[in-house]
C-alpha cells in the first residue's frame, strides 16, 4: 500500500491521524526467481491458519539449481505439513516432508523447485522460515550438521561429470552417532565409488565402499562421519542417493548381512554404558560361514 499526502501553496488545516496494521495477508505461495531470498508462512511469526494450502515455485537461470533450506519449523506433527517437489510442479519426484520441529535442506537436480505448505481445520503453530539460493550445479560435498537429510551426486538424477571428487563431513552432537544410508545407486562398477570413513576426515578408518548398484547402510563410532565420492575421466552413470540421521549413541545390537564389516561395543571409542546387552546377529549366504575377528579389547 503507498500513501501520499499533497497540499498545495494555500489555506492549511489541522491534518490527518492514521492507523495501520498488518493482517492475514502474507503471501501464502507465490513464483520465486530472484538468486536468494526467503519465504515463510503465512503471518509468521504468528500463527499460521487453518485449511491453507500455499504453494511456492522456485525457477533459477537454465544452468543451475535450488538450494533450500528450513531455518525454522515449528508445525503441528503429521497433521500440518511441507513437501518439497523435484520439480515446477507438484507432480514431480517429491524430495521429503517436513512437519513437527524439523529443519532439513534440499537440493533440486534441475533449475526447478515447488514447495507446498498445508494446514489442517484444526490446531495451529509458528510456522516456518526457509531460505533460498541458487547454485552452479548440484553441491560436490559440504559440511552436514543438521539432525537429518539427504545429499546426492552431482547433477542427479541425471548424470554425474567425469574427474569429480566430492566429500561430505557429517558432525552430530556429542552423544550421537551417525547413520547413513544410500536408497539409490548407480555407479559405473570398479571406477567409480563412494568411500564411508569412520571419522572427521579420510584418513580414518573406513566403514566401506560403494559401487555399481550396491545400496548400503553404514552407522559411525562417535559423532563424525566422512564420505569421499570419485569419478574417473570416462563412462558416467545416474549417481547416488544418501540419506543420514543422527541417532543416540552407537547401536547396541543388529542383523548384520554385508558381505564384511565392523561393529563396536556402545559409544566406542568412548566408554560403553552400564546394564547393555547387546546382541549381533551375523548372516551369511547358504554356501558361506562366518570369520569373526576381535581386534581390540578392553
Amino acid at each position: 500500500m503507498t500513501v501520499i499526502f499533497s497540499t498545495d501553496r494555500s489555506v492549511t488545516r489541522q491534518g490527518f491521524q492514521a492507523e495501520w496494521t498488518f493482517i492475514g495477508g502474507v503471501p501464502c505461495g507465490r513464483d520465486l526467481t530472484q538468486s536468494r531470498g526467503e519465504f515463510f508462512s503465512p503471518n509468521y511469526p504468528n500463527d499460521y491458519p487453518n485449511d491453507v494450502h500455499c504453494v511456492w515455485r522456485l525457477q533459477s537461470p537454465s544452468w543451475q539449481i535450488v538450494s533450500l533450506n528450513f531455518t525454522f519449523v515449528k508445525l503441528e506433527m503429521d497433521w500440518d505439513f511441507i513437501t518439497v517437489y523435484d520439480g515446477p510442479t507438484d507432480q514431480g519426484p517429491p524430495l521429503g516432508i517436513v512437519t513437527g520441529n524439523q529443519g532439513n535442506s534440499f537440493s533440486s537436480s534441475s533449475r526447478y523447485m515447488t514447495v507446498v505448505f498445508h494446514s489442517d481445520s484444526s490446531w495451529t503453530e509458528n510456522g516456518f522460515r526457509a531460505e533460498w539460493r541458487f547454485l552452479d550445479e548440484a553441491p560436490c560435498g559440504g559440511n552436514l550438521t543438521q539432525s537429518q537429510g539427504e545429499f546426492f551426486s552431482p547433477n542427479f538424477p541425471h548424470n554425474y561429470p567425469n574427474n569429480a571428487k566430492c566429500t561430505w563431513r557429517l558432525q552430530g552432537p556429542e552423544q550421537q552417532v551417525v547413520s547413513l544410508t544410500f536408497t539409490f545407486v548407480d555407479l559405473e562398477s570398479t571406477w567409480d565409488s563412494v568411500h564411508v570413513y569412520d571419522g572427521p576426515t579420510n584418513e580414518d578408518p573406513q566403514l566401506g565402499a560403494v559401487t555399481a548398484n550396491q545400496m548400503k547402510s553404514f552407522n559411525s563410532s562417535s559423532r563424525y562421519m566422512t564420505v569421499v565420492f570419485s569419478t574417473d575421466r570416462s563412462v558416467t552413470q545416474q549417481g547416488f542417493r544418501a540419506e543420514w540421521t543422527f541417532i543416540g549413541g552407537a547401536p547396541c545390537g543388529g542383523t548384520l548381512t554385508q558381505s564384511q564389516g565392523e561393529f563396536f561395543s556402545p559409544n566406542y571409542p568412548n566408554n560403553y554404558p552400564n546394564y547393555a546387552n547387546c546382541t549381533w546377529s551375523l548372516l551369511a549366504g547358504e554356501l558361506q560361514v562366518v570369520s569373526l575377528n576381535f581386534k581390540f579389547v578392553k
